[in-house]
């Protein structure tokens, strides 16, 4: 997962992080595209007040929890929606990944974040406290968290179990969930310039050089 990142804090995310190797769009991997878009337009269609909660069980339903080392050989690799709806795996960040992509799919461009948090309840079971969630919309004052721990979504003050450290999007990146900028994320966090590189590729694969 994110051990490594966690202990070494935000600096080591500006300098360091294993991703997926950049590869061509595949048959599976576009037809896990096409059903990304599938998705997103139903969740267009619901109620503002149900789509978050719809949005988080379909995404929870659909992907099964893998560690990293299981489910890419590697400590720490971050996929792109195609990838984890492809392989139907993936641990905390990928399932934020795809929830972060299809609320911006859905209209709340600039207003959902993922957010690197601490979780005490995972350290205090001897888990690696790093963990990764999705927020619906940094502007409110008690945002609503997404999350794949099977919990419904919930306002993150009744969440006391998470101590967000960076919170981030398509560009930016913030000192927990504040307005504190710190840079741009697809610069300083090498893992998600990756994704955002690779899912770019798959949802146009024909704009890929030859």
């Amino acid at each position: 997962m994110l051990r490594r990142a966690f202990a070494l804090g935000l600096a080591a995310c500006t300098c360091a992080g294993v991703g997926v190797s950049a590869r061509a769009a595949t048959a599976p991997l576009q037809a896990a595209a096409e059903r990304f878009l599938r998705l997103a337009q139903l969740l267009r269609g619901l109620p503002g007040a149900e789509r978050g909660t719809a949005l988080n069980r379909w995404v929870n339903q659909l992907v099964d929890y893998t560690p990293d080392l299981s489910s890419c050989g590697r400590r720490d690799c971050w996929q792109t929606p195609a990838e984890t709806l492809a392989s139907g795996q993936g641990d905390c960040e990928d399932y934020a990944i795809v929830k972060y992509f299809l609320l911006d799919a859905c209209g709340s461009a600039g207003c959902a974040r993922l957010v690197y948090a601490r979780c005490e309840r995972a350290a205090l079971v001897g888990e690696s406290p790093a963990h990764v969630v999705v927020i619906a919309d940094a502007r409110a004052a008690d945002p609503l968290v997404l999350d794949c721990v099977g919990a419904p979504p919930a306002p993150l003050s009744h969440r006391p179990d998470l101590r967000p450290v960076f919170s981030f999007d398509t560009h930016g990146l913030w000192r927990g969930v504040s307005q504190e900028q710190l840079g741009d994320a697809a610069v300083r966090l090498l893992p998600w310039r990756g994704v955002l590189q690779r899912w770019s590729q798959q949802q146009h694969p024909g704009l890929q050089a030859s």
